[in-house]
């Protein structure tokens, strides 16, 4: 994600556009969508998109991820075989 919105900042800037030092101002043309896909769909786009493709796959992976956990979890603590109390402190003399 943090690749794509990088892209489109780069790719967005036109000529005439930046920083002025002497003044402190950061001169824009334009804003908004315009200004968004015209930065995502200049240069090299097709990696832009590849760029979406891989950030949604590894979105999906980490929520499947995340609900096997979930559920495995769920699964121990009800079948009793997991507790969270189930360890002891080595200083209580309890075997």
């Amino acid at each position: 994600m943090l690749a794509i919105a990088f892209m489109i900042k780069r790719n967005a800037m036109q000529e005439g556009e930046g920083f002025d030092p002497q003044t402190g101002e950061v001169i824009r043309h334009d804003k908004g969508l315009k200004r968004m896909f015209r930065g995502f769909f200049a240069g090299r786009w097709y990696m832009n998109v590849f760029n979406v493709v891989y950030m949604l796959g590894a979105l999906t992976l980490a929520g499947l991820g995340a609900y096997g956990s979930i559920e495995n979890l769920i699964g121990a603590f009800a079948a009793g075989a997991a507790n969270s109390f189930s360890c002891h402190s080595p200083l209580d003399g309890a075997v």
